[in-house]
């Protein structure tokens, strides 16, 4: 989370250099000092909240013989278990190109 918000904070802030009401600027910090400090999850409840989010099953098949080789949970879920970058998976499905890997 704080590697997150790095990327936001000093110079990189968008409303950096801009004047801003002292009250506004106790609020903002209060919240970004509770968010950092209250918000440690533990595995467990890391689990839970991916497996909250509703997926969208990967078909995989062979694109000579037609048959289905593999079935995956989601993109994610194949990113991890074929060891790829998510992005490459993502512009493969939008594509509709053929994916080829050799395990």
């Amino acid at each position: 989370m704080a590697a997150i918000l790095d990327t936001f904070v000093g110079e990189n802030h968008l409303n950096f250099g801009k004047p801003v009401l002292q009250e506004v600027r106790k609020k903002i910090s209060a919240t970004l000092t509770a968010t950092l400090a209250d918000k440690v999850f533990s595995q467990e409840e890391i689990q839970n909240r991916r497996d909250a989010v509703p997926k969208k099953p990967v078909y995989c098949f062979n694109s000579e013989t037609k048959v289905l080789e593999a079935t995956f949970s989601g993109q994610r879920p194949m990113a991890r278990e074929l060891d790829i970058n998510i992005s490459s998976v993502i512009f493969k499905i939008n594509t509709k190109d053929i994916f080829s890997h050799r395990r």
